[in-house]
């Protein structure tokens, strides 16, 4: 829930390396915010009309990303 930190980390870091660093983990990490209604349930607000889809599709297309990665890394190995 905290990628919203790496932003504010990039803009401190004082070398162009650890800012695009940074900037790299703020894009290749989940943003689990996006699946995160806690605050909406508990105070009984109403959640807008895309949100749920959104939020599925966007773990379903995460997962997905994930599981060829992880496919296509194994797959080059060679077990014995």
């Amino acid at each position: 829930h905290l990628s919203w930190s790496l932003l504010l980390l990039r803009e401190k870091i004082p070398t162009e390396a650890g800012r695009v660093l940074s900037s790299l983990f703020y894009w290749l990490l989940p943003n689990l915010e996006l699946l995160n209604i806690k605050a909406e349930v508990v105070h009984q607000l109403s959640l807008s009309p895309g949100r749920i889809p959104l939020a599925i599709l966007y773990g379903v297309s995460y997962t997905i990303v994930v599981l060829v990665a992880a496919c296509y890394a194994f797959e080059r190995k060679d077990f014995i």
